[in-house]
């Protein structure tokens, strides 16, 4: 942060943040790793949905906020106040989390590989890894394209906020109302029906717009359910991925993260490339595609889960 904000030319700033984005990744898979190390994996689940929920909604104060920054401060603004954020984080982490993991031998870059392939030859972490990524990739494709859409039914730049906002919300609500399912019903079942009902939600969606093709809100009613959806499935899958091979958790957890970046990254690229942006029902079917691979993992994991 501080680095970025001091930055004259937009190399340094490029640099710094690529700095900051390798601070992020491991911060985000060790925070995981904690969850699951201090509540085990039934409580986890829940614990992880509020964990993720915050994480939600912190980018959409923050943008708001960075805003705000940038006209009273400038672009630095951003920078600083991430830096001093990175501060208050350092000083917690060191004063208020305590080790949750048993001290063993130096883990080194080999063992750190060994551990990725033995993750990768594990069905029970993959099933769950990949449902995890599917269904993050619903959300890049979905973000990558949908845009495009509304623009092209000349709506305000008010409408198009809101409708925007339709998934974030959806997938706050999820994470929230995920925490309570997991009280009443197994795991594996509440991401099988999430999986089954992203899917749902998609085939409304293209059904509708079909119907409907100028309509903002035959998008972005389903994109609420779709976030849904995503809520109630990510949280509890990143949790049994990393359960998988408890021994393994911190690298299964980073291993996850990489999954969903990448396949967010790939599903958008695949979507703009077949033509999502000129056409909203080639990326809908799109989405639909993806969706059916992430139930299916879905309930391949669940399978798995059951047997064991």
């Amino acid at each position: 942060g501080f680095g970025a904000a001091l930055s004259h030319t937009i190399e340094g700033i490029i640099f710094f943040r690529v700095i900051q984005g390798l601070g992020a990744a491991a911060t985000v898979a060790m925070s995981r790793s904690i969850v699951v190390d201090f509540y085990g994996r039934d409580r986890a689940a829940g614990v992880m949905s509020t964990v993720i929920a915050m994480m939600a909604i912190i980018p959409v104060l923050g943008t708001a906020l960075g805003g705000v920054l940038t006209d009273f401060v400038g672009w630095q603004g951003s920078f600083w106040m991430l830096a001093i954020t990175g501060l208050i984080l350092t000083y917690l982490v060191n004063t208020e989390i305590q080790e949750t993991h048993s001290p063993e031998n130096v883990f080194t870059f080999k063992d750190a590989l060994a551990g990725y392939a033995e993750l990768l030859s594990s069905k029970k972490f993959l099933s769950s890894a990949l449902t995890t990524a599917f269904q993050t990739a619903v959300f890049f494709a979905m973000m990558g394209f949908i845009g495009y859409s509304f623009q092209r039914m000349e709506i305000s730049a008010k409408e198009f906020g809101v409708w925007m906002a339709t998934t974030t919300v959806g997938y706050i609500l999820g994470n929230l109302a995920n925490k309570r399912l997991l009280k009443h019903y197994r795991i594996d079942v509440i991401t099988s029906v999430g999986a089954a009902a992203s899917m749902a939600s998609l085939i409304i969606m293209e059904i509708w717009h079909m119907n409907s093709p100028s309509s903002p809100i035959g998008l972005a009613v389903p994109m609420v359910f779709v976030g849904l959806s995503n809520g109630v499935i990510i949280a509890n899958s990143i949790i049994v991925a990393s359960s998988a091979i408890p021994r393994l958790r911190g690298s299964a957890t980073g291993l996850v993260g990489a999954m969903q970046m990448g396949a967010g990254g790939i599903s958008g690229t695949i979507a703009i490339w077949l033509g999502a942006d000129q056409n909203t029902n080639v990326g809908i079917i799109t989405l639909i595609v993806i969706s059916f691979f992430s139930m299916i993992s879905a309930l391949w994991s669940t399978r798995l889960q059951r047997i064991s």
